[in-house]
């Protein structure tokens, strides 16, 4: 999702935040095992480890662009307390205070649903687990991280992380799911950093050094009304007429329409 920046009234440039943001996140999918019969030769209780910094990324990102008082949803169909939990509590650690976990069970009549996990074990691609860092040989350390082991019950407590929700399939014929919804308080103490470096995070890379992940946004390139794509996407979305033929992105190799821009203008 790229930063949006709009002026406010007394014309600075501030980033542009939504009252609702969902964060489905790409997972390793093992709660779809029911139709996707090719997971079971794939999967491995180490599918995730890859999976983690990418979802936490990704639902860092999700709270930075939420303004206060807003809420978002982190959804995945995985399985994985290490895409679920762990990415949860490495929030709410995070942003210490700034954001809550929304307790939405009344808001489900019906459903069925487990609590979270407070224990497992992190493991390596040779499916070996570990129950601390410490024990993790150093071939694996860039795979397995410490934030990656569980928390005590206590400090689960702390966070409210039994607000989250597990849904398993054969409960009510479904795929499974995991779900939290977290509410923003206040406004994050990095927010001013990130205007400064809005496409720049850090993360520990191997051997403990801080790397630099850099995400660039593909410049817009506009195109006329005489585009010939152009009337059947408005037609076909029901796109309001006020909405100018300029949503064209232009990245290498391939072209992509602003889905921001449509979003903001299906009738």
């Amino acid at each position: 999702m790229p930063n949006f920046t709009v002026t406010d009234e007394g014309g600075s440039s501030i980033m542009l935040q939504f009252d609702r943001v969902l964060c489905d996140v790409p997972c390793s999918g093992d709660r779809t095992l029911r139709k996707n019969h090719d997971i079971w030769l794939k999967w491995n209780t180490a599918n995730g480890n890859n999976l983690h910094g990418m979802q936490s990324r990704i639902l860092r990102l999700g709270v930075e662009i939420l303004a206060v008082g807003g809420r978002l949803v982190y959804s995945t169909c995985s399985l994985n307390p290490l895409e679920n939990e762990t990415v949860m509590h490495r929030l709410l650690v995070d942003t210490n205070g700034t954001v809550k976990l929304v307790d939405v069970s009344s808001e489900l009549p019906g459903l069925k649903y487990k609590e979270i996990l407070f224990h497992w074990l992190p493991t390596s691609s040779d499916m070996l687990d570990y129950t601390s860092y410490n024990d993790v040989p150093e071939k694996w350390q860039t795979q397995i991280r410490p934030k990656m082991f569980p928390r005590s019950p206590e400090d689960a407590s702390t966070f409210n992380l039994d607000r989250c929700i597990r849904i398993l399939p054969h409960h009510q014929d479904t795929w499974g799911f995991f779900v939290a919804v977290i509410e923003k308080l206040r406004s994050l103490r990095w927010e001013f950093e990130a205007k400064q470096l809005p496409a720049d995070t850090e993360e520990e890379g191997q051997g403990g050094r801080r790397t630099i992940h850099s995400y660039k946004e593909d410049p817009f390139v506009f195109f006329t009304e005489e585009e010939r794509l152009w009337p059947c996407i408005r037609d076909f979305y029901d796109i309001s007429n006020e909405l100018q033929p300029t949503v064209y992105s232009h990245a290498v190799r391939k072209r992509r329409i602003s889905t921001s821009h449509l979003l903001e203008f299906v009738t």
